[in-house]
């Protein structure tokens, strides 16, 4: 069962209101990996009562996506499917592909009148003919919501056709500054282009030029390079233009002896889940891609996103950079790795320009200043010739307080409160995790926070109960804390002697904490289900 954050209840509360007012269209705007799917989920849950619930969704992630989450707000759902050769109509929760519902004979034979909630997921594709088909079906007065992290479209297609209002919004910025979501950071790659000869189609560059530009710029093995020098430890997702772009950078990366493999469109289904899989599995380190992963597709230990697709979109920027911002215990931050041309296109979508800044305005404000990384630069240049080189640099946008999260030999995750507050566990069971907190011993018992959940969500669970209800264990959990660089205290040498544990002279206050905390976890591991 979930237990939600308070700015979903909040928006959960949104909607009921709009819909109270007469409003039967409202739209909610919440960041990727803020529980977008658990709010509606929970939404439908709640207006059962009224009747069925039908959410759309356009790619089979999205519906594998929707059935889970659901599943996580209430396991007992009864839940049908419409997607190809299934048509299970008669369920009280349907998910539906537009692709298959919007089939003149489906429209006819599927029973509108017996669903009082509709839910279109990445609301902003509900203009599209496919999706007005099955609206254009829906009963009067039912509900017709509408859930994205991006309310607007890269085509400037306006959106007002389907949508009355948008009652709930929350930003990126605010997500992150919460702690719900990852820093960010961003390195751009400055390919020797003048991005100035690119075509607009549709609102953004045509993509086949772009492809030029990245071979023209040995911009696959460019990306390969940048990666090993500063993000090497990290899982990444790559994006480029076109298909023969995803599968020349997996080629590169794996030549550069990174484990990297390329999913699109095209392929068959199975082998796409069976490359995703493995990605998730960590037997494959980077995945390349062409407009397959920026929607639907969640890995939360996803630390390294490379832009080698420049766009003028800012829907599909915040997307691309969307597939790395979620929560992982260990995960500090996310690095973006942005390849752009040599040129500062004042339509061309950015770190900075998202979040309304300009370089000039964070080397002057201090805003997370803007740093030359002559090494990376110096080193991947040396191999091309002086046409073929880039300089990096990289800008902090965000500080966000890294939370001290211990891994376990058996697979835990434990976050020592100190004090009266006891431990938090992030415990996985049945490939999902659960959330509890473990008090002192004869002090109560072990509450569970979240069950079921994915290790993002629950690790989030987990610190909102913190920053609720165990704001003065903070500072103690905070990695970066001063405290943590000083020597072991007398009382932490003798604990860890007790313990059987060696203390080194390079030791540090904060690594010892860590040792303690994981050994005393062993013996609560039988009080954690």
């Amino acid at each position: 069962m979930i237990t939600l954050r308070p700015y979903q209840r909040e928006a959960i509360d949104a909607v009921h209101a709009a819909l109270a007012e007469g409003c039967t269209a409202p739209a909610v705007g919440l960041p990727t990996g803020t529980g977008k799917t658990i709010v509606f989920s929970q939404l439908a849950e709640e207006r059962r009562p009224h009747g069925r619930a039908l959410i759309l969704a356009h790619r089979d992630e999205l519906l594998r996506q929707a059935a889970e989450k659901y599943r996580e707000v209430n396991p007992a759902v009864d839940v049908g499917f419409v997607q190809a050769g299934m048509n299970d109509i008669d369920h009280d929760v349907v998910i539906a592909s537009v692709q298959s519902l919007s089939r003149e004979r489906r429209l006819d034979e599927f029973p509108f009148h017996l669903f009082a909630t509709i839910i279109i997921d990445e609301a902003h594709h509900a203009v599209a003919p496919t999706y007005r088909r099955i609206i254009d079906r829906r009963e009067p007065g039912s509900l017709l919501l509408g859930v994205s992290a991006t309310l607007e479209r890269g085509d400037r297609v306006g959106l007002g056709a389907v949508w009355e209002r948008v009652v709930y919004l929350k930003t990126l910025q605010e997500m992150i500054q919460a702690g719900y979501l990852v820093d960010i950071r961003a390195l751009r790659v400055r390919l020797s282009y003048n991005m100035g000869r690119l075509r607009t189609n549709r609102g953004d560059f045509v993509a086949s030029e772009v492809s030029e530009m990245l071979q023209a710029t040995h911009a696959y093995s460019v990306a390969a390079n940048a990666y090993l020098e500063h993000a090497a430890e990290r899982k990444a997702i790559i994006f480029v233009p076109t298909i023969a772009d995803a599968h020349a950078m997996a080629a590169t990366f794996s030549s550069a002896g990174v484990v990297a493999e390329a999913v699109d469109g095209e392929m068959p289904l199975e082998e796409r889940r069976a490359i995703l899989r493995r990605f998730r599995d960590g037997e494959t380190t980077a995945v390349a891609n062409a407009m397959v992963l920026t929607e639907g597709f969640d890995e939360p230990e996803v630390g390294c996103i490379i832009v080698a697709r420049p766009t003028k979109s800012r829907p599909l920027y915040v997307q691309m950079i969307g597939r790395g911002t979620r929560l992982y215990p260990g995960k500090e931050d996310l690095l973006v790795l942005d390849l752009v041309g040599n040129d500062e296109r004042l339509d061309l979508q950015s770190l900075p320009r998202l979040f309304g800044l300009r370089a000039d305005q964070l080397e002057r404000d201090g805003g997370g200043a803007v740093r030359f990384l002559s090494r990376g630069a110096d080193r991947i240049a040396g191999i091309y010739d002086a046409s073929a080189g880039f300089a990096a640099e990289e800008v902090d946008l965000f500080e966000r307080k890294d939370i001290n999260w211990v891994k376990l030999a058996d697979g835990r995750w434990i976050l020592g409160l100190g004090g009266d507050h006891g431990d938090l566990f992030l415990v996985p069971t049945l490939g999902h995790w659960n959330a509890e907190l473990v008090p002192p011993r004869g002090k109560g018992q072990i509450r569970r926070l979240g069950e079921g959940l994915d290790i993002g969500y629950a690790m989030g669970v987990a610190e909102e109960y913190l920053r609720s209800d165990a704001q003065d264990a903070l500072r103690l959990v905070d990695k970066s804390a001063t405290w943590r660089t000083g020597q072991p205290s007398e009382k932490q040498v003798k604990l860890l002697q007790d313990l059987g544990i060696p203390v080194t002279d390079a030791m540090t206050k904060g690594e010892a904490s860590n040792l303690i905390g994981a050994a005393l976890a062993k013996r609560k591991g039988s009080r954690v289900a």
